[in-house]
């Protein structure tokens, strides 16, 4: 938990910048259980916003999360959630925690449908689907993409491909991490930057989570025979236009993670969505990326990705096509994140 956690921004009180060290031993080792109680009663409303982390593939985190919220119900605060993903929850006791936690809440919007299921399972009603708010994120200008392919080793002026790695390979296995997926997956990847920059193109490879992508990212990039037309970029000290305007430049994008395919759906991109995730297959669903996305298996992906990529380097448009007439209602969706905080805010 950050030193700063408590800190006032305005209308809004951050109390975690990595969920991943969210938990309520935190709290109670350094002391700031009371002070987060006090600050709660402070508040009009408390909400957890974005990422996926309400699910019990860690019942700490989860412990974590909803008892912030029930503090807040304690209270007498406003609750909610806004455009999470949500899910698994498949134990009694994980299920028990979300519904007391959301219960009533005068809030409840999540980006996708299975989330929307994940919650009900657990006793969540009110629950509305509404969609990812990165769907409105703006592309940094392109002379700011030139100074990152410059950064990263690679020429601003010749064609390029990007892959987003994950480095655990599934969201099943983040916390039990299978090293014959996870090499499999890399061989898979390395396939996939080989065959393309055989067809004159560069690689750039976009690790979105840190340290774990860049490290996957390393590996995969030492086994290619061309390293001298790779590049690697953390995207995690860049801002998300940023990473956006670089998606937005390339030719094609292969990716395993939500946000890059997000952004390639913004800026325009021909994107191999692999489906390491349910919140992915939903995306793509939505997208108009179905007809494009391929089963992670058990790391060995390569061929179809391989496959579905050399389609849509001969013809981006059929895929780019489905996605525009797709990406209205997406936006329309998104009011109902809009509603949502009107609610919270009257």
């Amino acid at each position: 938990m950050r030193d700063e956690a408590l800190k006032r921004h305005g209308l809004f009180v951050p109390l975690c910048g990595d969920p991943r060290k969210l938990s309520l031993k935190a709290f109670l080792g350094r002391g700031e259980a009371f002070k987060l109680l006090l600050d709660i009663g402070k508040l009009d409303a408390l909400v957890y916003a974005g990422g996926y982390w309400m699910h019990d593939l860690n019942p700490r985190n989860l412990g974590a999360i909803t008892g912030i919220l029930r503090a807040a119900k304690a209270r007498g605060r406003k609750r909610g959630v806004l455009a999470i993903g949500a899910g698994p929850i498949e134990s009694e006791k994980g299920r028990a925690q979300v519904r007391k936690a959301l219960g009533g809440a005068e809030a409840l919007t999540v980006r996708d449908d299975y989330s929307k299921r994940a919650l009900e399972t657990a006793g969540v009603r009110g629950v509305q689907v509404t969609a990812d708010p990165a769907l409105t994120l703006r592309s940094a200008p392109p002379g700011q993409v030139e100074r990152i392919l410059h950064d990263a080793g690679l020429d601003p002026g010749m064609p390029y491909m990007a892959i987003c790695p994950c480095a655990w390979f599934k969201m099943s296995e983040f916390y039990n991490r299978q090293t014959e997926h996870i090499s499999l997956m890399e061989q898979s990847l390395a396939r996939i930057a080989e065959r393309n920059l055989g067809l004159g193109l560069q690689v750039v490879f976009i690790a979105s989570m840190a340290p774990e992508d860049l490290a996957t990212s390393e590996r995969t990039a030492a086994s290619l025979k061309n390293r001298s037309k790779v590049g690697i970029i953390d995207a995690m000290a860049l801002l998300p236009g940023q990473v956006q305007a670089v998606i937005g430049g390339a030719v094609l994008l292969v990716s395993m993670r939500l946000h890059p395919a997000i952004f390639a759906v913004n800026a325009g991109t021909a994107c191999v969505a692999v489906n390491y995730d349910a919140k992915v297959q939903e995306l793509c669903r939505r997208a108009g990326l179905a007809g494009w996305m391929v089963s992670p298996g058990r790391g060995d992906f390569g061929a179809e990705a391989l496959k579905q990529a050399d389609a849509l380097l001969d013809d981006p448009e059929q895929q780019l096509r489905v996605v525009r007439e797709a990406r209205p209602a997406m936006l329309k969706a998104l009011e109902g994140n809009a509603r949502a905080i009107r609610r919270l805010t009257e």
